[in-house]
């Protein structure tokens, strides 16, 4: 794969002249000239560039096979810059996409390094929602599995922000309930639902697991961990679940951070516990 990114490049910079791409590739893998014409020997067709049945310079610049689409150095795309098999969507090094900038496989959404998304920023597998890390959502930010609703942790919930299983009502922590209660706990204390409900609660709670991070924002390291990044623009960045929530409140503002200390029964201590951000440090 390194090889073929490293053509793909070349022919990119030298505006699909093969002989010029062929003399970087030369260059930059060091050949000697005796190498290079024991190359030219085995391989005289200079649009070969050492893959089988490839196309000329008139095809638009593919080093792939059987591809309609442009700038390819995998098989039978129809999209572009893809380094993967069969993709009809633009910049996935995954096979079978007929999205765009997947590292997974048949994925039809768009930045998934999952497999089988229809939808995007997904880094599990078979959702139709979106910034899944859990697999078979149809909602969206489930870090759990077969919900149908919105921010689950558990499983099976057509609610949202369930943690428990088979729930088709809201915000419960235990199993096949329909009917939502009166009472919860917040920071471990009794609360009326109505209260927690109606109470200003800021936007950095609300955090999401995953970032598409653009080749332009990306280090040297993560361009180094992540390869696939010059076929694809960038990559999809996870986080850990404290790691999103100490960005999220750190990054927030001051007022926000006011709004979290005014909830409900707020306790300092648990909060820390349970995001990694001590409060009591911050806006001092």
């Amino acid at each position: 794969m390194e090889i073929e990114n490293l053509r793909l490049q070349a022919l990119h910079i030298a505006e699909g002249n093969i002989e010029k791409a062929q003399a970087m590739e030369n260059y930059v893998l060091g050949r000697e000239d005796k190498e290079i014409a024991e190359l030219q020997a085995a391989q005289p067709v200079p649009t070969s560039l050492g893959v089988s049945d490839v196309k000329s310079a008139d095809a638009k610049s593919n080093t792939g096979n059987r591809n309609t689409g442009d700038w390819n150095t995998g098989d039978c795309n129809t999209g572009d810059w893809n380094t993967g098999n069969y993709n009809t969507g633009n910049y996935n090094t995954g096979n079978y996409n007929t999205g765009n900038y997947n590292t997974g496989n048949r994925n039809t959404g768009n930045r998934n390094t999952g497999y089988r998304n229809t939808g995007d920023w997904n880094t599990g597998n078979y959702n139709t929602g979106y910034r899944n890390t859990g697999n078979r959502n149809t909602g969206n930010r489930n870090t759990g599995n077969y919900n149908t609703g919105n921010r689950n942790t558990g499983n099976r919930n057509t609610g949202y922000r369930n943690t428990g299983d088979w729930n088709t009502t809201n915000s419960s922590n235990g199993f096949f309930n329909t009917e939502e209660v009166e009472i919860i706990n917040v920071f471990d204390k009794p609360c009326m639902k109505s209260v927690w409900d109606e109470i200003n609660k800021p936007d950095c709670l609300y955090f999401s697991l995953t970032k598409w991070i653009y080749e332009s924002e990306m280090s040297d390291v993560e361009k180094q961990e992540n390869p696939s990044f010059s076929c694809t623009g960038g990559y999809l960045k996870k986080y850990d679940y404290k790691e999103a929530f100490t960005k999220s409140v750190t990054e927030a503002s001051k007022e926000d951070r006011d709004l979290i200390r005014a909830l409900p029964n707020f306790n300092n201590e648990k909060f820390l516990e349970i995001s990694g951000v001590d409060l009591s440090q911050l806006d001092n």
